[in-house]
């Protein structure tokens, strides 16, 4: 009887420390919201999309992620794992393969458990973390042309000094040409799938280049073999 109880306890702990006690109050959710900025803004998958996929990817996720927990309450990691699964593969051809999806997905449910709870640790260690993502990360810069972040209407603002404004003028012409010229590439050519894999394993080698050819008098090309 004394083993029963425990374990029973233990599992009504661990219940409600995997649930929300409540839905996220206005208050509550306005910081869970700056939580799922931060996180999203650090995702490498989420931000190769938006570089070479879809421009709004970022945006869109960020939108509908919010409403989604906004109308049902708490959102359960395997429902956001699916998800984002469907948000890649379907509509933008793109295969993570690197675990993240479940990574942010129970980032994310655990993130809205704290938050209404009153908790925000978990808030501030990912907006801490964005800082230095920022800084570092070369993929973040290419996405966005400088330091990003997003407004409360969830629109992509520059947080870059006053004093560098011409060189985001440039950054934004550049980044502007270069999907433009996304655009005009993707209308032309056929899209193939991309995959984001694990950082971790090692990427096939390939060779790229063509095989040499000599042409003769008679007019035949003879093709060498590759050195």
């Amino acid at each position: 009887m004394q083993n029963g109880g425990q374990q029973s306890t233990g599992f009504m702990l661990l219940q409600q420390h995997n649930a929300a006690p409540v839905p996220c109050n206005e208050e509550q959710f306005k910081g869970f919201v700056a939580g799922i900025e931060a996180v999203l803004q650090q995702w490498t998958a989420l931000l190769l999309v938006t570089r070479h996929r879809d421009g709004e990817a970022l945006k869109i996720i960020r939108d509908e992620i919010v409403n989604w927990f906004w109308e049902e309450g708490e959102v359960y990691s395997d429902e956001l794992e699916q998800y984002f699964d469907d948000f890649f593969e379907s509509v933008r051809y793109v295969m993570v393969e690197d675990g993240s999806s479940k990574e942010v997905s129970d980032v994310m449910h655990s993130m809205y458990v704290t938050c209404a709870k009153d908790d925000y640790t978990m808030i501030h260690h990912y907006q801490q973390m964005l800082v230095v993502f920022q800084q570092a990360n070369p993929v973040q810069q290419s996405v966005f042309g400088g330091n990003w972040a997003m407004d409360e209407t969830g629109q992509q603002v520059n947080c870059e000094a006053e004093g560098d404004e011409d060189n985001d003028d440039d950054g934004a012409e550049q980044t502007e040409g270069t999907s433009a010229g996304a655009e005009d590439e993707e209308s032309v050519a056929p899209v193939a799938p991309v995959v984001v894999a694990d950082p971790a394993r090692p990427k096939p080698q390939t060779n790229n280049k063509k095989n040499p050819f000599k042409k003769g008098n008679d007019g035949w090309c003879t093709i060498e073999r590759k050195r």
